[in-house]
């Protein structure tokens, strides 16, 4: 009995410690994953993998509050190329400029994000409001020969507003690279799929067809435009427009879906979109 009460109070002050100390670092491994795609889906296993950084704010001895960076990424079991493939899309990712720059490693991220805060809040002793970064690469669909993932980056340095960023993978996993618009689409596609794209662009924004782009809307000499951030649903092909890409902070991201049955003459035979087409 004393032995199990002195190891209650021993396991209590270690984490009174934790919260006490200015930073903390975390590496989860969520348990393993399987998605089920569609009917003869392929299934790959995969586990979740979270790297944290925190600092403390002196808000409180909790730690609540505190500024912090949170990685989280998917780590596919015999899928090494794909694993790189990710491990580069974070690193080289257009996020906060001080965390991102020559990091080495994807913890180095949250380790200089860290350092960056300190930094401002050493520089001005006003800062209050905790800095934030969170990214979270999502698998979005497991399909045959398909694997979709959402890199999605939400930070927050004590500006107006946050920031947030959507890019998206299509990955082969038949090929092992990520799949471009020139994969699943035949040659010469770009004008037939821009015209129709904007067609249904303007009926989601309830414009007419000569109505003008340019007040509302932040694209090139009002000229529509398909941008290459895309992701492969079983309905269509989505692209994805980020805060500010054709407007404002306000009015939020774009989501453009084009069906499958719009672009039935621009699809090449037998690539991963062939198992969505009925």
């Amino acid at each position: 009995m004393k032995s199990f009460i002195l190891v209650s109070i021993v396991f209590a002050s270690l984490l009174l410690t934790a919260c006490l100390h200015s930073k903390t670092h975390t590496v989860i491994t969520d348990s393993t994953a399987n998605l089920k795609g569609i009917a003869k889906a392929d299934t790959f296993t995969y586990n979740y993998k979270t790297i944290r950084e925190q600092a403390n704010n002196g808000t409180d001895k909790k730690c609540i509050d505190c500024s912090y960076a949170e990685i989280s990424y998917p780590v596919f079991d015999k899928m090494p190329i794909l694993n790189d493939s990710i491990t580069h899309r974070i690193l080289n990712y257009n996020g906060v400029e001080a965390a991102f720059k020559n990091a080495k490693d994807v913890h180095a991220i949250a380790t200089n994000f860290i350092k960056f805060y300190e930094k401002e809040k050493k520089n001005d002793p006003k800062v209050e409001e905790p800095f934030t970064l969170d990214m979270r690469v999502k698998v979005l669909t497991q399909a045959a020969g398909l694997i979709v993932l959402e890199i999605r980056e939400e930070s927050n340095t004590g500006g107006v507003h946050g920031s947030e960023w959507s890019d998206f993978v299509n990955w082969s996993t038949n090929a092992a690279k990520p799949l471009y618009l020139k994969d699943i689409l035949i040659n010469g596609y770009e004008a037939k799929l821009t015209k129709i794209g904007e067609k249904i662009f303007r009926k989601n924004e309830q414009l007419s067809d000569t109505a003008s782009l340019e007040l509302s809307y932040f694209f090139k000499n009002d000229i529509f435009v398909l941008n290459n951030n895309f992701f492969i649903t079983p309905k269509g092909i989505a692209f994805y427009y980020n805060n500010y890409e054709i407007k404002s902070y306000a009015a939020g991201p774009t989501t453009l879906l084009i069906p499958y049955t719009a672009i039935k003459q621009l699809l090449r035979p037998n690539t991963v979109i062939t198992q969505y087409i009925k």
